[in-house]
């Protein structure tokens, strides 16, 4: 056994610089995010069901949308420039600080502008403060990068941070494991709920989520990706660790996603908090279906001109602005354009079999998001990096 850990792992870090699998993997989340969100917010539930609407929002945008990007960002932190608890707990509170002006962007103003046109309380400002408190991807982030940087910082081993990990993930289900039909508390205090949310699944007695990612839930998929990468800093043969392991990681994904479908378990079922208040085999084997993925992208990454890779690098870079531009162009679209500046429609309200638009025309405004989005992320890019230089006078 020993012999074959050290014929593909060095005792020294020795794979160092960019890995083109997990750039690849940002670069697929942010040309699928448009198609993700415009499905929830455009089509009707009943479309969500099956199709291409199906696919962006359950599969897509389930187990191969925001578990892999946690687990890149846990991944990442072995990668970056400066790798000591303070630059992460730094980056923690710019992307905390990223999280509270985005939400301004796509849902203060819009819904603000959505209200004063159409006087439509309901609609705009009524859950304008649950909004403006989602805990999101990056409200997560914010916490998830401090935690590990403590780790970090009192020398916490690897395998009791796996440990710790989880745990937490045990006790973000004890509303399953006691017998309750899903994962959520409900405090009856509407502020609780929010506040508590971003660290324990919460939902109040309407089915109302107040926890989009939780900590206790979600936090095994950065640790997850914090310890992979950090082996993978060791790795000396690529090629055979994921032509070994990627493989059974990709058969046990399909066998559990096939499953998971056809009986709508765990995150496949019926709800929103059946995927945000992830369940402890849905949170491991999304674990799995990333390291299947990191060893297609690997693979593909030896075969794809340089040209392409080089763009794909690209886009990885600018995952994070594109993020927030893409969600203001969703929100606003979606919301003011769409709707008619106000019509009482939208994911409040969708009944019946209605479509908004055709699946086709979400498709096509998902294209157009991604032209313009990655546009202006590349060139925010490129003028912060020449900001850092000193570039710009």
């Amino acid at each position: 056994m020993k012999k074959f850990y050290h014929s593909i792992f060095d005792i020294d870090e020795i794979n160092t610089g960019r890995q083109f699998e997990f750039d690849m993997a940002k670069a697929m989340i942010l040309l699928c995010l448009p198609f993700i969100h415009l499905v929830i917010q455009l089509c009707s539930d009943a479309s969500l069901e099956g199709g291409l609407p199906y696919l962006f929002d359950t599969i897509i945008g389930g187990p191969l949308a925001a578990p892999v990007f946690m687990f890149a960002m846990g991944f990442g932190m072995n990668y970056a420039r400066k790798r000591n608890p303070r630059h992460y707990v730094m980056h923690a509170v710019g992307i905390g600080i990223a999280g509270i002006i985005l939400n301004v962007f796509r849902f203060l103003i819009p819904m603000l502008i959505g209200y004063f046109t159409t006087k439509n309380y309901d609609y705009y400002l009524e859950p304008l403060p649950g909004r403006m408190l989602t805990s999101d991807i990056f409200q997560f982030a914010f916490f998830a990068l401090i935690i590990i940087a403590i780790f970090i910082k009192f020398n916490v081993s690897k395998k009791v941070m796996i440990l710790i990990g989880i745990v937490f993930l045990l006790i973000g289900n004890i509303p399953v494991l006691i017998g309750q039909p899903a994962n959520d508390i409900d405090t009856g205090n509407y502020v609780l709920n929010m506040l508590l949310g971003y660290i324990i699944p919460t939902e109040d007695h309407t089915r109302t989520i107040f926890s989009d990612f939780p900590v206790v839930s979600w936090l095994i998929m950065p640790i997850s990706g914090y310890v992979f990468g950090s082996q993978l800093l060791k790795i000396k043969n690529k090629d055979k660790f994921y032509a070994i392991f990627s493989p059974i990681c990709l058969v046990a994904s399909i066998i559990y996603f096939y499953f998971g479908i056809k009986f709508e378990h765990g995150m496949f079922g019926e709800g929103q908090n059946c995927y945000y208040h992830i369940r402890i085999e849905d949170a491991l084997i999304c674990i799995v279906a990333a390291i299947a993925v990191l060893g297609i992208y690997h693979f593909l990454g030896k075969i794809l001109p340089m040209r392409i890779k080089g763009w794909i690098e690209v886009l990885s870079k600018a995952l994070t602005p594109f993020y927030c531009v893409h969600w203001v162009f969703v929100i606003v679209i979606s919301q003011l354009f769409l709707f008619n500046f106000g019509a009482p429609h939208g994911d409040f309200s969708k009944v019946g079999k209605v479509d908004f638009v055709s699946i086709g025309w979400v498709m096509f405004i998902g294209v157009c998001i991604d032209i313009v989005g990655i546009a202006i992320a590349v060139n925010w890019k490129k003028y912060r990096a020449r900001k850092s230089f000193g570039f710009n006078k």
